[in-house]
């Protein structure tokens, strides 16, 4: 495999029988950036192959998604939280939940390092209020931006990428560009959600 390819097992529910895992292999192998597609229908993984400059982590799974599957590792809206958004009716997060995707240590690397996008990522532990409050705004700001950039959180309590990046207190927003950590300017240590917008804005104007 080229040093320039990355390999990523892909997890699906609801793939179960070889008519589903035929339609997955062909239509993943018409997006640009893959190179091959591995397909074990007794464990349910897809093993893709992929170039990180043309294609990302978020985009294989938004493939498989598209084609009316669900990973196994992600969180999906339930019956129920669906009803709720079409009157408008906001259901109650429960103790724990994100409200952006979390990731771990062995994802940091493929969907920060090496995503083709821009990331925003907090360093957070979940019994902080502060935390909870800059996840809340970063949702928000999230669903402006993102078509243009990632947005991750990382919890230290579970995870050790945290070291690598000097993290002293929580929670710390860092950015990331082709795989390196950006400096960009706050007013304050935890930024408000009108700053982190214009922090977004550079970020892009920068890509």
């Amino acid at each position: 495999m080229s040093e320039n390819y990355l390999r990523k097992t892909i997890p699906i529910d609801r793939m179960d029988c070889a008519s589903c895992a035929l339609t997955i292999e062909k239509e993943m192998k018409k997006l640009e950036g893959v190179k091959d597609v591995r397909i074990n229908l007794l464990i349910r993984k897809v093993v893709v192959t992929y170039d990180p400059e043309k294609i990302d982590v978020p985009d294989l799974e938004k493939k498989i998604e598209d084609l009316g599957y669900r990973i196994s590792y992600k969180k999906y809206e339930s019956i129920f939280d669906k009803i709720l958004k079409i009157f408008k009716i906001k259901p109650k997060k429960e103790e724990g939940e994100a409200f952006i995707r979390t990731i771990n240590d062995h994802e940091f690397e493929a969907l920060v390092l090496k995503s083709n996008k821009p990331v925003a990522l907090i360093f957070m532990s979940k019994n902080c209020p502060s935390c909870k409050r800059l996840e809340k705004d970063l949702k928000d700001v999230e669903e402006r931006f993102k078509d243009q950039v990632r947005f991750y959180q990382m919890d230290i309590t579970s995870t050790n990428t945290w070291e690598e990046y000097g993290i002293t207190s929580t929670p710390i927003l860092l950015y990331f560009k082709k795989g390196n950590p950006l400096k960009i300017e706050s007013k304050s240590a935890i930024p408000q959600k009108e700053e982190i917008e214009k922090q977004i804005e550079k970020l892009i104007e920068t890509t």
